[in-house]
Protein backbone atom coordinates (compact mmCIF):
# COMPACT_ATOMS: atom_id res chain seq x y z
CA UNK A 1 0.00 0.00 0.00
CA UNK A 2 1.60 3.72 -0.97
CA UNK A 3 0.28 4.87 2.18
CA UNK A 4 2.70 3.17 4.59
CA UNK A 5 5.75 2.18 2.49
CA UNK A 6 7.80 4.69 3.97
CA UNK A 7 6.94 3.16 7.44
CA UNK A 8 8.37 -0.13 5.85
CA UNK A 9 11.57 1.05 4.26
CA UNK A 10 12.33 3.41 7.44
CA UNK A 11 12.44 0.26 9.75
CA UNK A 12 15.86 -1.04 8.62
CA UNK A 13 17.82 2.13 9.25
CA UNK A 14 16.79 3.16 12.88
CA UNK A 15 20.48 2.72 14.12
CA UNK A 16 22.40 4.89 11.63
CA UNK A 17 22.81 7.81 13.86
CA UNK A 18 21.12 9.99 16.44
CA UNK A 19 19.66 12.57 14.05
CA UNK A 20 18.39 10.26 11.45
CA UNK A 21 16.52 7.83 14.35
CA UNK A 22 14.79 11.05 15.41
CA UNK A 23 13.65 11.47 12.03
CA UNK A 24 12.71 8.18 11.12
CA UNK A 25 11.03 8.01 14.74
CA UNK A 26 9.20 10.83 13.84
CA UNK A 27 8.18 9.71 10.59
CA UNK A 28 6.68 6.46 12.54
CA UNK A 29 4.87 8.30 14.72
CA UNK A 30 3.50 10.21 11.63
CA UNK A 31 2.25 7.23 10.04
CA UNK A 32 0.88 5.65 13.37
CA UNK A 33 -1.46 8.68 13.13
CA UNK A 34 -2.31 8.09 9.61
CA UNK A 35 -3.35 4.76 9.99
CA UNK A 36 -5.68 5.44 12.88
CA UNK A 37 -7.49 8.01 10.82
CA UNK A 38 -7.67 5.52 8.34
CA UNK A 39 -8.92 3.36 10.82
CA UNK A 40 -11.57 6.08 12.41
CA UNK A 41 -12.38 6.47 8.65
CA UNK A 42 -13.43 3.14 8.07
CA UNK A 43 -15.47 2.61 11.12
CA UNK A 44 -17.67 6.05 9.93
CA UNK A 45 -17.91 4.39 6.43
CA UNK A 46 -19.13 0.90 8.00
CA UNK A 47 -21.66 3.03 10.24
CA UNK A 48 -23.36 5.44 7.95
CA UNK A 49 -23.75 3.60 4.47
CA UNK A 50 -23.65 5.91 0.92
CA UNK A 51 -27.22 6.33 0.03
CA UNK A 52 -29.43 4.04 -1.57
CA UNK A 53 -30.92 3.94 -4.83
CA UNK A 54 -34.05 6.71 -4.49
CA UNK A 55 -36.82 6.97 -1.70
CA UNK A 56 -37.77 3.31 -2.12
CA UNK A 57 -34.17 1.73 -1.29
CA UNK A 58 -34.15 4.39 1.71
CA UNK A 59 -37.38 3.20 2.62
CA UNK A 60 -36.05 -0.27 2.86
CA UNK A 61 -32.91 0.91 4.83
CA UNK A 62 -35.31 2.75 7.12
CA UNK A 63 -37.74 -0.16 7.79
CA UNK A 64 -34.58 -3.01 8.17
CA UNK A 65 -34.13 -0.75 11.27
CA UNK A 66 -37.25 -0.51 12.89
CA UNK A 67 -38.28 -2.39 15.82
CA UNK A 68 -41.59 -3.97 13.52
CA UNK A 69 -39.05 -5.23 10.86
CA UNK A 70 -37.04 -6.94 13.69
CA UNK A 71 -39.72 -8.26 15.46
CA UNK A 72 -41.62 -9.83 12.23
CA UNK A 73 -40.43 -13.19 12.32
CA UNK A 74 -41.11 -13.57 16.08
CA UNK A 75 -44.77 -12.16 15.75
CA UNK A 76 -44.65 -14.71 13.01
CA UNK A 77 -43.69 -17.59 15.55
CA UNK A 78 -46.60 -16.14 18.13
CA UNK A 79 -49.44 -16.71 15.50
CA UNK A 80 -48.39 -19.90 14.07
CA UNK A 81 -48.16 -21.44 18.06
CA UNK A 82 -51.11 -19.92 18.94
CA UNK A 83 -52.99 -21.53 15.56
CA UNK A 84 -51.20 -24.89 16.66
CA UNK A 85 -53.34 -24.59 19.99
CA UNK A 86 -56.18 -23.55 18.59
CA UNK A 87 -56.30 -26.50 16.62
CA UNK A 88 -55.22 -28.98 19.51
CA UNK A 89 -57.21 -31.90 20.48
CA UNK A 90 -57.52 -30.22 24.04
CA UNK A 91 -58.20 -27.00 25.25
CA UNK A 92 -55.25 -26.67 26.90
CA UNK A 93 -52.54 -28.25 29.10
CA UNK A 94 -53.50 -32.11 31.17
CA UNK A 95 -53.53 -31.68 34.92
CA UNK A 96 -52.12 -34.45 37.36
CA UNK A 97 -53.38 -34.83 40.57
CA UNK A 98 -51.88 -36.77 43.66
CA UNK A 99 -53.84 -37.76 46.89
CA UNK A 100 -53.16 -40.16 49.88
CA UNK A 101 -55.96 -40.58 52.55
CA UNK A 102 -55.08 -42.18 56.12
CA UNK A 103 -56.01 -42.60 59.59
CA UNK A 104 -52.62 -42.01 61.29
CA UNK A 105 -53.38 -39.33 63.50
CA UNK A 106 -56.87 -40.46 64.39
CA UNK A 107 -57.83 -44.30 65.39
CA UNK A 108 -54.39 -45.57 63.51
CA UNK A 109 -55.90 -48.89 62.05
CA UNK A 110 -53.71 -49.54 58.93
CA UNK A 111 -55.82 -47.54 56.33
CA UNK A 112 -54.37 -46.68 53.65
CA UNK A 113 -55.60 -45.02 50.46
CA UNK A 114 -53.42 -43.34 47.56
CA UNK A 115 -54.77 -41.67 44.52
CA UNK A 116 -53.53 -40.89 40.91
CA UNK A 117 -54.96 -39.01 37.94
CA UNK A 118 -54.67 -37.04 34.78
CA UNK A 119 -57.46 -34.63 33.66
CA UNK A 120 -57.18 -33.08 30.27
CA UNK A 121 -59.76 -30.10 29.25
CA UNK A 122 -62.03 -30.46 26.19
CA UNK A 123 -62.98 -27.73 24.11
CA UNK A 124 -66.80 -26.36 24.80
CA UNK A 125 -68.98 -26.64 21.91
CA UNK A 126 -68.81 -23.39 19.25
CA UNK A 127 -64.94 -22.26 21.54
CA UNK A 128 -62.57 -24.13 19.39
CA UNK A 129 -63.59 -22.44 16.09
CA UNK A 130 -64.24 -19.16 17.52
CA UNK A 131 -60.44 -18.76 19.02
CA UNK A 132 -59.04 -19.97 15.30
CA UNK A 133 -61.28 -17.17 13.85
CA UNK A 134 -59.73 -14.92 16.32
CA UNK A 135 -56.46 -16.10 16.22
CA UNK A 136 -56.01 -15.33 12.44
CA UNK A 137 -58.06 -11.98 12.81
CA UNK A 138 -55.20 -11.14 15.15
CA UNK A 139 -53.08 -12.15 12.60
CA UNK A 140 -54.12 -10.20 9.81
CA UNK A 141 -54.72 -7.22 12.06
CA UNK A 142 -50.85 -7.39 12.95
CA UNK A 143 -49.91 -7.88 9.67
CA UNK A 144 -51.79 -4.92 8.10
CA UNK A 145 -51.00 -2.74 10.33
CA UNK A 146 -47.46 -3.72 9.81
CA UNK A 147 -48.12 -2.47 6.16
CA UNK A 148 -49.98 0.69 8.05
CA UNK A 149 -46.87 1.27 9.78
CA UNK A 150 -44.43 1.08 6.46
CA UNK A 151 -47.01 3.76 5.07
CA UNK A 152 -46.61 6.24 7.66
CA UNK A 153 -42.35 5.71 7.69
CA UNK A 154 -42.72 6.66 4.25
CA UNK A 155 -44.34 9.61 4.99
CA UNK A 156 -41.83 10.55 7.67
CA UNK A 157 -39.07 9.91 4.60
CA UNK A 158 -41.18 11.90 2.46
CA UNK A 159 -41.78 15.38 4.77
CA UNK A 160 -37.74 14.97 5.59
CA UNK A 161 -36.56 14.49 1.67
CA UNK A 162 -38.80 17.47 0.99
CA UNK A 163 -37.15 19.46 4.35
CA UNK A 164 -33.81 18.93 2.79
CA UNK A 165 -34.55 19.73 -0.51
CA UNK A 166 -36.04 23.07 0.40
CA UNK A 167 -33.12 23.53 2.92
CA UNK A 168 -30.66 23.24 0.35
CA UNK A 169 -33.06 25.40 -2.58
CA UNK A 170 -32.54 28.02 0.13
CA UNK A 171 -28.47 26.94 0.14
CA UNK A 172 -27.88 27.13 -2.78
CA UNK A 173 -29.65 30.22 -3.62
CA UNK A 174 -27.95 32.26 -0.80
CA UNK A 175 -24.67 30.80 -2.42
CA UNK A 176 -25.72 32.03 -5.80
CA UNK A 177 -26.53 35.67 -4.09
CA UNK A 178 -23.52 35.40 -2.72
CA UNK A 179 -21.40 35.13 -5.49
CA UNK A 180 -23.44 38.14 -7.42
CA UNK A 181 -23.39 40.27 -4.14
CA UNK A 182 -19.22 39.97 -4.28
CA UNK A 183 -19.42 40.48 -8.50
CA UNK A 184 -21.22 43.86 -7.09
CA UNK A 185 -19.18 44.92 -4.47
CA UNK A 186 -15.74 44.34 -6.79
CA UNK A 187 -17.27 46.38 -9.30
CA UNK A 188 -18.33 49.68 -7.45
CA UNK A 189 -14.77 48.95 -5.43
CA UNK A 190 -13.18 49.63 -9.45
CA UNK A 191 -15.76 52.37 -9.73
CA UNK A 192 -15.03 54.26 -6.25
CA UNK A 193 -10.93 53.79 -6.99
CA UNK A 194 -11.66 55.25 -10.55
CA UNK A 195 -13.88 58.69 -8.78
CA UNK A 196 -16.69 57.39 -11.08
CA UNK A 197 -18.70 56.83 -7.38
CA UNK A 198 -18.62 57.93 -4.00
CA UNK A 199 -17.26 55.93 -0.91
CA UNK A 200 -20.73 55.17 0.63
CA UNK A 201 -22.35 52.93 -2.85
CA UNK A 202 -18.75 50.89 -1.82
CA UNK A 203 -19.61 50.54 2.00
CA UNK A 204 -23.43 49.85 1.14
CA UNK A 205 -21.57 46.87 -2.03
CA UNK A 206 -19.87 45.42 1.30
CA UNK A 207 -22.83 45.49 3.38
CA UNK A 208 -24.98 43.22 0.68
CA UNK A 209 -21.52 41.00 0.77
CA UNK A 210 -21.53 40.61 4.29
CA UNK A 211 -25.23 40.39 4.22
CA UNK A 212 -25.07 37.41 1.57
CA UNK A 213 -22.49 35.64 3.21
CA UNK A 214 -24.54 35.58 6.70
CA UNK A 215 -27.53 34.00 4.44
CA UNK A 216 -25.22 31.04 3.73
CA UNK A 217 -23.92 29.91 6.99
CA UNK A 218 -27.72 30.34 7.71
CA UNK A 219 -28.26 28.15 5.38
CA UNK A 220 -25.66 25.79 5.71
CA UNK A 221 -27.13 25.97 9.37
CA UNK A 222 -30.40 24.78 9.28
CA UNK A 223 -29.56 21.76 6.31
CA UNK A 224 -27.05 20.07 8.95
CA UNK A 225 -29.84 18.96 11.50
CA UNK A 226 -31.72 17.23 8.75
CA UNK A 227 -29.17 15.44 7.38
CA UNK A 228 -28.24 13.98 11.02
CA UNK A 229 -32.01 13.52 11.69
CA UNK A 230 -31.96 10.95 8.06
CA UNK A 231 -28.63 9.17 8.79
CA UNK A 232 -30.00 8.08 12.31
CA UNK A 233 -33.19 7.60 10.75
CA UNK A 234 -31.78 5.16 7.47
CA UNK A 235 -28.07 5.14 8.39
CA UNK A 236 -27.46 6.65 4.90
CA UNK A 237 -25.18 8.86 4.38
CA UNK A 238 -26.78 11.20 1.67
CA UNK A 239 -30.16 12.34 0.80
CA UNK A 240 -31.51 11.80 -2.38
CA UNK A 241 -33.71 14.26 -4.06
CA UNK A 242 -37.34 14.65 -4.11
CA UNK A 243 -38.89 12.37 -6.67
CA UNK A 244 -40.98 13.44 -9.20
CA UNK A 245 -44.16 11.34 -8.25
CA UNK A 246 -46.94 10.95 -11.00
CA UNK A 247 -49.97 12.34 -9.28
CA UNK A 248 -52.91 9.84 -8.82
CA UNK A 249 -55.66 10.03 -11.11
CA UNK A 250 -55.59 11.42 -15.22
CA UNK A 251 -57.56 14.53 -14.34
CA UNK A 252 -57.26 17.04 -11.62
CA UNK A 253 -60.21 17.69 -8.97
CA UNK A 254 -61.03 13.46 -9.11
CA UNK A 255 -60.50 11.76 -5.70
CA UNK A 256 -59.34 7.75 -6.87
CA UNK A 257 -60.15 5.32 -4.69
CA UNK A 258 -61.19 1.61 -5.29
CA UNK A 259 -65.01 2.44 -6.16
CA UNK A 260 -63.87 4.37 -8.86
CA UNK A 261 -63.03 8.62 -9.10
CA UNK A 262 -65.18 11.35 -8.66
CA UNK A 263 -65.20 15.27 -8.72
CA UNK A 264 -63.80 17.06 -5.64
CA UNK A 265 -66.13 19.88 -3.23
CA UNK A 266 -65.61 22.14 -0.78
CA UNK A 267 -67.04 19.44 0.94
CA UNK A 268 -64.61 16.43 -0.54
CA UNK A 269 -63.73 14.83 3.28
CA UNK A 270 -67.82 14.20 4.14
CA UNK A 271 -68.32 13.01 0.71
CA UNK A 272 -65.28 10.96 1.20
CA UNK A 273 -66.00 9.20 4.38
CA UNK A 274 -69.58 8.77 3.11
CA UNK A 275 -67.94 6.94 -0.32
CA UNK A 276 -64.75 4.82 1.52
CA UNK A 277 -67.52 3.79 4.04
CA UNK A 278 -67.59 0.01 3.81
CA UNK A 279 -71.17 -1.95 4.59
CA UNK A 280 -71.27 -2.53 8.85
CA UNK A 281 -68.53 -5.15 9.71
CA UNK A 282 -71.02 -6.30 12.07
CA UNK A 283 -73.70 -7.88 9.35
CA UNK A 284 -71.04 -9.77 7.38
CA UNK A 285 -67.48 -9.73 8.60
CA UNK A 286 -66.05 -11.54 5.41
CA UNK A 287 -67.82 -9.11 2.87
CA UNK A 288 -64.99 -7.28 0.70
CA UNK A 289 -64.51 -3.69 1.51
CA UNK A 290 -63.49 -0.59 -0.75
CA UNK A 291 -61.34 0.48 1.91
CA UNK A 292 -59.16 -2.34 1.58
CA UNK A 293 -56.98 -0.15 -0.60
CA UNK A 294 -55.48 2.05 1.88
CA UNK A 295 -52.65 0.49 4.46
CA UNK A 296 -54.46 2.58 7.45
CA UNK A 297 -57.63 1.95 6.62
CA UNK A 298 -57.04 -2.06 6.31
CA UNK A 299 -55.03 -1.69 9.54
CA UNK A 300 -58.44 -0.34 11.25
CA UNK A 301 -60.59 -2.43 9.52
CA UNK A 302 -58.49 -5.68 10.83
CA UNK A 303 -58.54 -4.31 14.32
CA UNK A 304 -62.11 -3.70 14.01
CA UNK A 305 -62.60 -7.49 12.97
CA UNK A 306 -60.36 -8.91 15.43
CA UNK A 307 -62.24 -7.16 17.97
CA UNK A 308 -65.50 -8.62 16.98
CA UNK A 309 -63.72 -12.11 16.60
CA UNK A 310 -63.42 -12.18 20.47
CA UNK A 311 -66.41 -10.52 21.01
CA UNK A 312 -68.07 -13.69 19.56
CA UNK A 313 -65.51 -15.89 21.44
CA UNK A 314 -66.19 -14.04 24.89
CA UNK A 315 -69.95 -14.86 23.56
CA UNK A 316 -69.28 -18.25 22.71
CA UNK A 317 -67.14 -18.94 25.90
CA UNK A 318 -69.49 -18.26 28.80
CA UNK A 319 -67.66 -21.60 31.16
CA UNK A 320 -64.51 -22.97 31.75
CA UNK A 321 -63.40 -25.92 29.89
CA UNK A 322 -65.30 -29.70 30.47
CA UNK A 323 -61.91 -31.66 32.31
CA UNK A 324 -62.33 -35.59 31.66
CA UNK A 325 -60.00 -37.22 34.48
CA UNK A 326 -58.75 -40.59 34.75
CA UNK A 327 -57.42 -41.63 37.87
CA UNK A 328 -55.92 -45.34 39.81
CA UNK A 329 -56.16 -45.89 43.37
CA UNK A 330 -54.75 -48.34 46.14
CA UNK A 331 -56.60 -49.17 49.01
CA UNK A 332 -56.32 -51.19 52.45
CA UNK A 333 -58.74 -51.05 54.88
CA UNK A 334 -56.52 -51.96 57.63
CA UNK A 335 -53.30 -53.19 59.09
CA UNK A 336 -53.00 -56.87 57.57
CA UNK A 337 -55.43 -56.54 54.81
CA UNK A 338 -54.74 -57.17 50.67
CA UNK A 339 -54.77 -53.66 48.81
CA UNK A 340 -57.00 -53.04 46.81
CA UNK A 341 -56.57 -51.34 42.96
CA UNK A 342 -59.46 -49.65 41.17
CA UNK A 343 -59.65 -47.23 38.13
CA UNK A 344 -61.49 -44.08 38.25
CA UNK A 345 -63.72 -41.66 35.31
CA UNK A 346 -64.70 -38.21 36.77
CA UNK A 347 -66.27 -35.83 34.53
CA UNK A 348 -66.39 -31.85 35.76
CA UNK A 349 -68.23 -29.61 34.35
CA UNK A 350 -67.61 -25.59 35.15
CA UNK A 351 -71.40 -23.75 35.51
CA UNK A 352 -71.58 -20.65 33.91
CA UNK A 353 -71.74 -18.27 36.59
CA UNK A 354 -72.54 -13.66 35.79
CA UNK A 355 -69.35 -12.98 37.98
CA UNK A 356 -67.48 -14.67 35.36
CA UNK A 357 -68.65 -13.91 31.69
CA UNK A 358 -70.26 -10.38 33.14
CA UNK A 359 -66.30 -8.42 32.96
CA UNK A 360 -65.27 -10.17 29.77
CA UNK A 361 -68.17 -9.66 27.84
CA UNK A 362 -68.10 -5.73 28.81
CA UNK A 363 -64.27 -5.86 28.29
CA UNK A 364 -65.05 -7.22 24.36
CA UNK A 365 -67.95 -4.89 23.72
CA UNK A 366 -65.95 -1.71 25.21
CA UNK A 367 -63.11 -2.89 22.69
CA UNK A 368 -64.74 -3.32 20.08
CA UNK A 369 -66.88 0.29 20.35
CA UNK A 370 -63.00 1.63 20.32
CA UNK A 371 -62.39 -0.42 17.45
CA UNK A 372 -65.09 0.73 15.58
CA UNK A 373 -64.93 4.55 16.72
CA UNK A 374 -61.38 4.13 15.53
CA UNK A 375 -62.22 2.91 12.31
CA UNK A 376 -64.40 5.87 11.69
CA UNK A 377 -61.86 8.34 12.38
CA UNK A 378 -59.59 6.59 10.85
CA UNK A 379 -62.16 6.83 7.39
CA UNK A 380 -62.42 10.73 8.44
CA UNK A 381 -59.03 11.35 8.40
CA UNK A 382 -58.14 9.93 5.09
CA UNK A 383 -60.82 11.50 2.95
CA UNK A 384 -59.94 15.00 4.82
CA UNK A 385 -56.23 14.11 3.97
CA UNK A 386 -57.15 13.55 0.62
CA UNK A 387 -59.42 16.00 -0.53
CA UNK A 388 -56.67 18.86 1.30
CA UNK A 389 -54.12 17.08 -0.76
CA UNK A 390 -55.50 17.91 -3.80
CA UNK A 391 -56.36 20.79 -2.81
CA UNK A 392 -53.00 21.72 -1.76
CA UNK A 393 -51.51 20.13 -5.15
CA UNK A 394 -53.85 22.53 -7.58
CA UNK A 395 -52.85 25.54 -5.14
CA UNK A 396 -48.99 24.55 -5.15
CA UNK A 397 -49.04 24.13 -9.15
CA UNK A 398 -50.57 27.45 -9.72
CA UNK A 399 -48.19 29.04 -7.29
CA UNK A 400 -45.28 27.62 -9.28
CA UNK A 401 -47.08 28.92 -12.10
CA UNK A 402 -47.04 32.64 -10.40
CA UNK A 403 -43.86 32.32 -9.30
CA UNK A 404 -41.86 30.98 -12.42
CA UNK A 405 -43.41 34.22 -14.46
CA UNK A 406 -42.28 36.48 -11.94
CA UNK A 407 -38.58 35.21 -11.30
CA UNK A 408 -38.40 35.62 -15.61
CA UNK A 409 -39.85 39.48 -15.23
CA UNK A 410 -36.90 39.99 -12.50
CA UNK A 411 -34.63 38.64 -13.82
CA UNK A 412 -35.26 41.11 -17.23
CA UNK A 413 -36.02 43.85 -15.01
CA UNK A 414 -32.84 43.11 -13.29
CA UNK A 415 -30.47 42.81 -16.50
CA UNK A 416 -31.46 46.22 -17.58
CA UNK A 417 -31.30 47.88 -14.54
CA UNK A 418 -27.08 46.68 -14.14
CA UNK A 419 -26.69 47.75 -17.98
CA UNK A 420 -28.41 51.07 -17.10
CA UNK A 421 -26.17 51.10 -13.74
CA UNK A 422 -22.86 50.11 -15.57
CA UNK A 423 -23.52 53.31 -18.28
CA UNK A 424 -24.25 55.51 -15.96
CA UNK A 425 -28.00 56.22 -16.04
CA UNK A 426 -28.96 54.13 -12.76
CA UNK A 427 -28.09 54.51 -9.26
CA UNK A 428 -26.44 51.75 -6.96
CA UNK A 429 -29.94 52.07 -5.04
CA UNK A 430 -31.85 50.67 -7.66
CA UNK A 431 -29.66 48.26 -8.80
CA UNK A 432 -29.28 46.35 -5.24
CA UNK A 433 -33.22 46.65 -5.36
CA UNK A 434 -32.91 44.92 -8.62
CA UNK A 435 -30.93 42.08 -7.75
CA UNK A 436 -32.65 41.66 -3.92
CA UNK A 437 -36.24 41.28 -6.31
CA UNK A 438 -34.40 38.55 -8.38
CA UNK A 439 -32.85 36.85 -5.23
CA UNK A 440 -36.52 36.37 -3.91
CA UNK A 441 -37.92 35.61 -7.04
CA UNK A 442 -35.81 33.24 -8.12
CA UNK A 443 -35.71 31.75 -4.03
CA UNK A 444 -40.01 31.84 -4.04
CA UNK A 445 -39.91 29.73 -8.00
CA UNK A 446 -37.28 27.55 -6.39
CA UNK A 447 -39.47 27.21 -3.19
CA UNK A 448 -42.60 26.22 -5.60
CA UNK A 449 -40.97 24.03 -7.32
CA UNK A 450 -40.54 22.07 -4.22
CA UNK A 451 -43.41 22.36 -2.88
CA UNK A 452 -45.31 20.90 -5.78
CA UNK A 453 -43.15 17.98 -5.72
CA UNK A 454 -44.19 18.00 -1.62
CA UNK A 455 -48.02 18.33 -2.70
CA UNK A 456 -47.70 15.33 -5.30
CA UNK A 457 -45.52 13.09 -2.46
CA UNK A 458 -47.97 13.98 -0.41
CA UNK A 459 -51.18 13.24 -2.41
CA UNK A 460 -49.96 9.65 -3.04
CA UNK A 461 -49.30 9.20 0.37
CA UNK A 462 -52.84 10.23 1.39
CA UNK A 463 -53.53 7.56 -0.96
CA UNK A 464 -51.95 4.65 1.03
CA UNK A 465 -49.18 4.52 -2.05
CA UNK A 466 -45.58 3.81 -1.26
CA UNK A 467 -42.70 5.24 -3.02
Amino acid sequence: MPLFSGCRSAAPFLGTSPTAAALLRARLRACRAIAAAALATVSLAAFAQPAASGLRGALDAAWALSGDARSQRDRGDEFDARSRAARATFAGPPTVGIGQRSDRLQRNDGRRDLDGEVAVPLWNPGVRDATRRTVEADRTAYEDGVAAARLQLAGELRALVADVALARIAQSTAERRSAQAGVLADDVARRVRAGESARVENLQAEALRRQAAGDVADAQRQVAPLLARWTALTALTEVPPPEDEPAPGSAPGTTGTATGTRTSSPNDGAAAAATLRPPSPGADPRMPMPADEHPALRAALARLRAAQARLALTDADRRDPVEVAVGMGREREAFGDRSKTALSVTLRIPLATENRNAPRQAAARAEFALADAAYDATLRQVAAEVAAARDTLAASERAAAEAAERARLSGEAQALIARAYRLGESSLPDRLRAENEQYEADRALARAQADTLRARAQLRQSLGQLP
